[in-house]
C-alpha cells in the first residue's frame, strides 16, 4: 500500500477563543467569593489597578443614588467606562456565539460561601440543642430522683435524628431497673416535644406522631405498621388492595404520612447553615419585577491616576518602564471592561429568565418551564 500526500480544502466554523474572551468567560463563571478574590489578586498584580474610594458627597441626582439608597433602580451603574488607548481592544463579547459552542445542558453554577463569612443578620441566636430542649421540658414535670436518672440516660443516648440508640436491656443494665420502669420512662420521654422523639426507627417515629394527632387516621396507622415497603415504593394501587380502601382514600392517608417528620431531631441540629449570596436580586414593585445587581462587598476598580500621570510625561520614564505601564494599563482596561461585561450579562440573563419563567416567579416551582442555555442567549 503506497503512501501519498494530498492537500484538501475544508470549510469549518469554530469559535476563536482570544485571551480576553477566555478571561471574560472565566470571570462570568466565578462565584461571589471567588470573584472578590480574583479582584484583589488583580489589584496586587497590576500597578495600574486600584480600588476606588467611596464617594462621601451626597448625590443630588436621583439617578446617581447608590444601590442601598435606591434599591429598586432598573439597572444600576457598575463602574465608570474606561477610556483606553484602543477602544477596539475592549469590544463587546458575543455571548450568543459562545453559547452556541456548548451543548444545551450547560448551566451556570452558584457558589455557596464558606461558613466563616456569614452576613451579620444570618445568626441572631443559637438554636437550642435537642438534649437541652428535652431537659428543659422535664423541669416542668414532677419526677422522682429515680425517674430523673432514667430520663437523663435515655436523652443522653439519642442520636442527631432524635432516635434512641439504646434498647430496653441497655437501660435496665445501666440504671438497674425493671423492664416496666424502663418502658414507662421511655414512654414519658416519647411524650415530649418534638413528636416522634426517642423512637427507635422511622416506623416508630411516624406512629408516635400519628398517635399525637387530634384526629386519628386508622388507615395511615395501618399503612405505617404493616405496609412500609409499599409506602416507600409508592405502590398506592397495591396499598389499596392490601388495605381494602379506595385508592383516593389511600392517597389521602399517604399525604398525611408525608406531612410528618421522619427525623424529629433534625430541626435541632447544631450544624451551621451555609447561606448563598446571590449575584442578583428580583423585587416585585407595583406588580412589576425589578432587577437589582448585588455589588455589595465587591471592590470597585479604577485606573491609578498617579501612574497615568507618569505616562503623560514625555521624558519622565525610561522606555522599559513606559512599555511596562502601557501593557498593564491595557490589561487593567480589559479587566475592568470584563467585570462590567459580567455584570451586564448577569443582568440580561436575569431579564431573559423573567421573560421565560415569569409564571415561576409569580406562582412557584410548579409553573417552571423547560429552558436551555440557547434560549437565554438568543
Amino acid at each position: 500500500m503506497a503512501l501519498e500526500l494530498r492537500q484538501n480544502l475544508k470549510l469549518a466554523q469554530k469559535l476563536v477563543m482570544t485571551p480576553q474572551l477566555r478571561q471574560a468567560i472565566k470571570l462570568l463563571q466565578l462565584g461571589r467569593l471567588e470573584l472578590t478574590e480574583a479582584l484583589q489578586a488583580e489589584i496586587e498584580q497590576n500597578p495600574m489597578l486600584e480600588e476606588a474610594q467611596p464617594q462621601l458627597e451626597a448625590p443630588t441626582n436621583p439617578d446617581a443614588l447608590s444601590a442601598e439608597e435606591n434599591p429598586y433602580q432598573a439597572e444600576p451603574p457598575i463602574t465608570d467606562q474606561v477610556k483606553g488607548d484602543d477602544p477596539a481592544t475592549v469590544a463587546e463579547v458575543n455571548w450568543e456565539d459562545y453559547a452556541n459552542a456548548f451543548d444545551s445542558d450547560f448551566s451556570f453554577s452558584h457558589e455557596t460561601p464558606p461558613a466563616d463569612a456569614p452576613s451579620q443578620f444570618d445568626f441572631i441566636s443559637a438554636t437550642p440543642g435537642l438534649e437541652s430542649y428535652l431537659m428543659w421540658q422535664l423541669t416542668h414535670l414532677e419526677l422522682t430522683p429515680r425517674d430523673s436518672e432514667l430520663t437523663q440516660f435515655i436523652i443522653g443516648n439519642l442520636n442527631g435524628h432524635g432516635f434512641l440508640e439504646a434498647d430496653i436491656s441497655d437501660i435496665r443494665a445501666h440504671c438497674q431497673c425493671t423492664e416496666e420502669e424502663a418502658e414507662g420512662v421511655l414512654r414519658l420521654v416519647q411524650s415530649l416535644d418534638p413528636p416522634g422523639v426517642a423512637a427507635r426507627d422511622i416506623r416508630e417515629s411516624l406512629l408516635l406522631q400519628l398517635d399525637r394527632l387530634d384526629e386519628e387516621d386508622p388507615l395511615a396507622t395501618e399503612i405505617v405498621e404493616q405496609h412500609m415497603g409499599l409506602l416507600e415504593a409508592r405502590n398506592y394501587t397495591q396499598l389499596a388492595r392490601e388495605t381494602g380502601a379506595p385508592l383516593k382514600r389511600v392517597q389521602e392517608a399517604v399525604a398525611l404520612i408525608q406531612s410528618l417528620t421522619p427525623y424529629p431531631g433534625n430541626e435541632f441540629s447544631n450544624e451551621q447553615t451555609n447561606y448563598i449570596v446571590p449575584d442578583v436580586y428580583v423585587f416585585k414593585v407595583d406588580g412589576e419585577f425589578v432587577i437589582q445587581l448585588n455589588d455589595e462587598g465587591l471592590p470597585q476598580l479604577q485606573l491609578s491616576a498617579e501612574y497615568q500621570q507618569l505616562l503623560k510625561q514625555k521624558n519622565g520614564l525610561p522606555p522599559e518602564s513606559r512599555s511596562y505601564l502601557r501593557e498593564n494599563k491595557r490589561n487593567a482596561e480589559w479587566f475592568i471592561k470584563s467585570i462590567e461585561q459580567r455584570q451586564r450579562t448577569i443582568y440580561r440573563v436575569m431579564e431573559s429568565l423573567l421573560k421565560f419563567q415569569r409564571e415561576f416567579f409569580e406562582r412557584g416551582a410548579g409553573s417552571m418551564r423547560p429552558l436551555i442555555l440557547r434560549d437565554v442567549a438568543e
